[in-house]
């Protein structure tokens, strides 16, 4: 793919054209080419730069930011519109997410089970357990599944 570009950095510019990190693509024509082509992205930064763009935010996959609309272009989300992020480049959107405040909070999950409640649970968790070879965590699980009448 070529690239041509008249402003200050063009090498800069230029550089991500052709590799896994950047890159762009043109449909017209049929919904279903948007479709695909949508459902296979793997990027950092997607626009969705067409009519109603929020009928195809359920196929998007992997990305990191998506920008909807003709006039939501990625130079928004950088700069002005939502928080400052950091997004994972080098097609890392497939599993990982944008650095966001998340990240730097200190957060602990809470689980709640009643006696009731765990039975459906137990023997899953037992033969996940015994699956992985920790025989005491396996041990745990089926003690509840005789448990159900004990209230602590």
């Amino acid at each position: 793919m070529s690239c041509s570009a008249s402003w200050d950095r063009e090498r800069l510019a230029c550089k991500g054209y052709g590799n896994a990190s950047g890159g762009f693509g043109l449909c017209s024509g049929e919904r279903r080419s948007y479709r695909t082509a949508i459902h296979d992205a793997d990027c950092f930064d997607l626009e969705l730069a067409i009519a109603d763009p929020a009928d195809y935010l359920p196929q998007v996959q992997n990305a990191g930011a998506i920008f909807l609309g003709p006039h939501s272009g990625e130079v928004m989300g950088d700069y002005v519109a939502g928080p400052s992020h950091v997004l994972p480049t080098y097609g890392t959107a497939r599993f990982s997410s944008p650095l966001g405040v998340y990240d730097f909070e200190k957060r602990s999950s809470v689980i709640e089970l009643s006696a009731r409640g765990v039975q459906p649970l137990a023997q899953t968790a037992a033969t996940l357990a015994h699956g992985e070879g920790f025989e005491a965590h396996a041990r745990a699980a089926e003690l509840r599944l005789k448990d159900i009448d004990h209230n602590i």
